[in-house]
């Protein structure tokens, strides 16, 4: 019988705290057998990072083994002394974490740091042999300007490149366990595909075993086997992936499912389901089911005892005394509207809010001009959601913060509600810069750490509001109460808060100003999906009922289209497609948008993708500097030599939109859809 890869018998594990609280993990057991993927989902805060960090044995200052075992290809971890330890690190079990520049050093070139680990874990010393391992290291992970790379830091690499760099670093000691800690957070979709595909390659070349921790269920059913279900540090459900995910049988997993937007979510007003609560206080565990409190189904049985995984089909396994009935049972557990409306309905046709006119910006750097966004043109009403989707690189950001006030363009005009304010947000009216906010990315480096959540809400209330001083703290519980806090966090600091949270206290102080327009930078795109349902549905509570404008940008196109009114699909700094949301996700496509459609995982059953391949671009000109179509080299329906040397026209196929394409509308008429529904 072959030895799993990696094992954990009944582990349980703890972190030393005053007071002490519950275990963090419990009772864990699974196993992973050679060439296999294991992927482990939950909320933030249920144990999966821990879990990873456990598989190295890096158990940090606190950390306490209570009771069981982790054994790597038979060999148990807490046998093993320091010195075993680091040689096992990177040697049998490597991981490549969630961000990769706080992962890679950013005072060392990339080509040293590959060095280093072939320094320490192979025989290899400094000469031919170990030039030729780091070569053949970048090539592996299809990383084609070696030279370049290797002399770069960490900050001169794309997203992409850093995170194959980290995959490089992974493998170039081909272990027997690769730990993926969320590996495609923050990348756009596309280059997100071609991660988990070399991945994929790389671990039917070597026979590796993956544990794939990730709130995305999509790359679930695409990239692994097997799943677990992880919740307040136990195992509720596991099983094959298809099984789970189209047969859930535990009320968690279920609501983790519903809360993710369906394909056609964007042609019904609905919000999104969503996980009433928050994961149990590690103080106060519940004393039966840890799931009891927020579970729709709760019974009097359920605070009895905590209950035993019980098989109810082959190889799935859950813990809940409803197992077998739930498991038949494919209705929600939440109701949702399902009334259909007309897309936009919200926007009214005519009232403009925004207006962009031919905006450009360029950046000067020691390679030349970058022509991050050149020569856009679109418009935002009140009411209305504005997608903006690209690949990293696109202008999306450098759009958003023109828009914002953060960044001069250096061309072109921003229009707002009739007033031209291209220029500096310093030097536009107060009323203006209160009429238009912003939602950052990462809201851990957006809210000041030393002041309490409290001060960082009075703020945009003392500048921009009318309201009396004694009435600032009831204004302050207000904001928290609408996204969905309440005064409790009114004393706390943004470190104590989890990533959700700091989330809605984001969005509440961009609303504290009553803004018109909110622009929302990939506000989610780090959360898991049960906080994610939660802010979208804010969002759009908000456009309901003050009927705030949002610009909306975001790497996720299932996001994307459940929130959007219409969307603007950029390429290299220029808009390629723009129309109503269903038009943009039903042929005609331009055929970025049919490459981007094609890559975005999905996670909903009956449904048929088609995959489109998109090569990397091998064009070095960036927008602004070419005569014709910027996506011409990576084109699959490229027509000829027209592509490189003529801007393309607007076809015009898109009510009040674009679909700039040399592409005939009969060509372009006569695609295949991305999505199908099975029989």
């Amino acid at each position: 019988m072959t030895l799993p890869i990696l094992a954990f018998n009944e582990f349980t594990f703890e972190f030393e705290t005053k007071p002490p609280t519950a275990p963090v993990l419990r009772k864990l057991t699974l196993s992973i057998g050679p060439g296999e993927t294991l992927a482990v989902v939950g909320e933030s805060g249920s144990g999966k990072s821990t879990m990873a960090y456990n598989a190295m044995r890096d158990l940090g200052v606190t950390g306490r083994l209570i009771n069981g075992n982790i054994e790597v290809s038979g060999i148990d971890l807490v046998d093993l002394t320091p010195g075993e330890l680091r040689k096992l690190r990177g040697g049998q079990v490597a991981m490549v974490p969630q961000d990769p520049m706080t992962s890679l050093s950013p005072s060392v070139r990339v080509g040293r740091q590959l060095e280093e680990v072939l320094f320490f874990h192979s025989s290899l010393k400094q000469g031919p042999a170990m030039d030729e391992a780091v070569l053949a290291a970048l090539k592996m992970v299809e990383l084609h300007e070696t030279e370049r790379i290797l002399r770069s830091y960490p900050h001169e690499l794309s997203g992409g490149q850093q995170q194959r760099v980290l995959i490089a670093l992974a493998m170039i000691s081909k272990p027997d366990l690769l730990i993926l800690d969320e590996p495609t957070t923050g990348l756009d979709v596309t280059t997100e595909a071609r991660i988990l595909e070399l991945i994929g390659r790389i671990q039917k070349e070597y026979g590796t075993a993956v544990l794939l921790i990730t709130h995305n269920l999509g790359i679930v059913r695409q990239f692994s086997q097997r799943v677990i279900v992880l919740y307040a540090g136990d195992i509720v459900e596991s099983g094959p992936v298809k099984e789970i995910l189209e047969n859930p049988a535990h009320p968690y997993t279920k609501g983790l499912l519903n809360c993710i937007p369906q394909i056609d979510s964007h042609l019904i007003e609905m919000d999104l389901p969503t996980i009433a609560g928050g994961l149990p206080d590690r103080n106060a565990m519940p004393s039966g089911c840890l799931f009891a409190p927020r579970c729709p189904l709760v019974s009097d049985q359920c605070h009895a005892g905590i209950p035993e995984l019980k098989q109810v089909a082959e190889a799935h396994h859950v813990r809940c005394i409803f197992a077998e009935e739930q498991r038949v049972s494919n209705q929600r557990l939440s109701s949702v509207s399902s009334t259909p409306v007309p897309v936009a309905a919200d926007a009214v046709e005519d009232d403009v809010l925004l207006s962009v006119e031919g905006l450009a910006v360029r950046y000067e750097t020691e390679f030349g001009v970058v022509h991050a966004v050149d020569g856009v043109d679109f418009q935002c009403r009140r009411g209305e959601v504005l997608g903006i989707v690209g690949e990293s690189g696109c202008g999306k950001s450098s759009l958003a913060r023109s828009i914002a006030g953060l960044l001069v363009p250096s061309s072109g005009r921003i229009i707002f509600d009739q007033q031209d304010i291209t220029r500096d947000g310093l030097q536009r009216p107060a009323d203006v810069r209160r009429r238009i906010q912003m939602v950052f990315q990462n809201p851990e480096h957006s809210l000041n750490p030393q002041h309490t959540i409290e001060k960082c809400l009075l703020r945009p209330i003392k500048l921009f509001s009318q309201i009396a001083p004694e009435n600032y703290r009831d204004r302050i519980i207000e904001l928290l109460e609408s996204v969905k806090l309440n005064s409790y966090h009114l004393n706390r600091y943004p470190h104590e808060l989890s990533g959700g949270e700091r989330q809605r206290v984001a969005i509440a102080r961009a609303l504290a100003a009553e803004p018109d327009l909110v622009i929302c930078d990939e506000p989610v795109s780090s959360l898991d999906v049960s906080v994610q349902a939660g802010i979208l549905n804010l969002l759009q509570e908000s456009q309901r009922t003050d009927r705030v404008a949002f610009i909306f940008i975001s790497h996720d196109l299932n996001v994307v289209r459940h929130i959007s009114n219409r969307i603007v699909v950029m390429y290299r700094g220029r808009i390629c497609e723009a129309g109503t949301t269903a038009e943009l996700l039903s042929p005609p496509y331009h055929p970025y948008t049919e490459a981007l459609l094609g890559a975005t995982p999905i996670v909903q059953s009956g449904i048929l993708k088609r995959k489109v391949n998109l090569p990397y671009s091998t064009s070095k000109a960036a927008g602004g500097e070419s005569e014709g179509c910027l996506f011409a080299d990576r084109c699959p329906h490229k027509v000829g030599l027209i592509c490189e040397s003529e801007l393309p026209p607007d076809r015009s196929l898109h009510t009040g939109g674009h679909l700039f394409c040399h592409l005939s509308n009969d060509q372009l008429g006569a695609m295949e859809p991305i999505f199908t529904r099975t029989p």
